[in-house]
């Protein structure tokens, strides 16, 4: 599912790993009228993530190295790509790529570490007694892009004057606030 204040995107499994459409607004601008790099390195890192989960695997990112081919347009149809391309180990190599307009803006090459049990307890504690977080076996099912229950219907955001982005914004804070004050 998407985070309530990134940009609003849901990932499929493909038959070589995940995809993924979205448009990014106003709120996510770098230099003027161009996706900020950062959430485009979030983008394809998510693809990454869900590329990992598809494959029946738990993981984290421990490098991720993009390329910026071309300057990416705000308000634009970007397709998010990626792959799991080998495991070695406990370690799986990743790659992905955005696309606009057939395109290619960004390539990512990605490592990712798989999780144990042990390591959900220790990097997120509580969290990861409530079930939202997988460990060992992903608890997503291979093909599964159904966001969870609660999950914020896909978006965009096209300004920070939105209504809406306010409104994910506020719900955000109440998240925040509940694990804080819990």
């Amino acid at each position: 599912r998407a985070h309530p204040v990134g940009p609003q995107i849901e990932f499929a499994a493909t038959e070589h790993g995940s995809a993924g459409t979205t448009t990014v607004g106003a709120v996510f601008e770098g230099g003027p009228g161009l996706v900020h790099g950062g959430v485009l390195a979030l983008l394809v890192d998510h693809a990454m993530g869900h590329a990992a989960v598809s494959a029946g695997y738990a993981a984290m990112t421990t490098e991720l190295t993009l390329r910026f081919r071309r300057p990416t347009r705000l308000g634009r149809q970007l397709h998010v790509t990626a792959r799991l391309d080998r495991k070695a180990g406990r370690m799986l190599y990743l790659s992905g790529e955005i696309t606009v307009d057939g395109t290619i803006s960004v390539e990512a090459s990605g490592m990712f570490i798989t999780l144990t049990g042990a390591n959900v307890a220790s990097i997120f504690g509580e969290a990861a007694t409530s079930g939202d977080v997988p460990a060992d076996a992903p608890r997503h099912a291979a093909g599964s892009s159904a966001p969870a229950a609660g999950a914020p219907a896909p978006m965009t955001y096209p300004g920070p004057a939105d209504p809406t982005a306010a409104a994910v914004h506020r719900h955000a804070g109440e998240q925040r606030a509940g694990r804080e004050s819990g």
